[in-house]
């Protein structure tokens, strides 16, 4: 109902929503509108890799000379002004879609 109520009209050019047209719109010369399109700016930060190495000058117990810690992860977070979904989802009409998973990662590395 809000469709009919709060749709575009000559009498109402200051609606909410754009004028209900037939299917067949573009037989009459009648364009797409802007409405339905969003603003999908984002920033992602996909991968990120740290890691950090510690050098013996002597080697610890004779055997060890270096130890290397790190750490990974992949799609950690986006900041984006649009809440429907991810915006590199690319769902279709219906915003369903198999999201993209975050995964962590890490680890030692040790030298001898």
């Amino acid at each position: 109902m809000e469709w009919i109520e709060n749709s575009w009209t000559p009498e109402t050019p200051d609606a909410d929503l754009p004028m209900l047209a037939p299917r067949d719109y573009r037989s009459y010369g009648w364009t797409d509108v802007d409405f339905f399109w969003k603003k999908a700016n984002y920033i992602r930060l996909s991968n990120l890799n740290i890691g950090y190495t510690f050098n013996f000058a002597q080697p610890l117990g004779n055997a060890i000379s270096s130890i290397k810690l790190f750490a990974t992860g992949t799609n950690l977070f986006y900041i984006s002004g649009f809440k429907h979904w991810d915006p590199e989802l690319n769902p279709g009409w219906s915003g369903v879609g198999y999201p993209i998973m975050r995964t962590l990662g890490g680890g030692v590395s040790v030298n001898f």
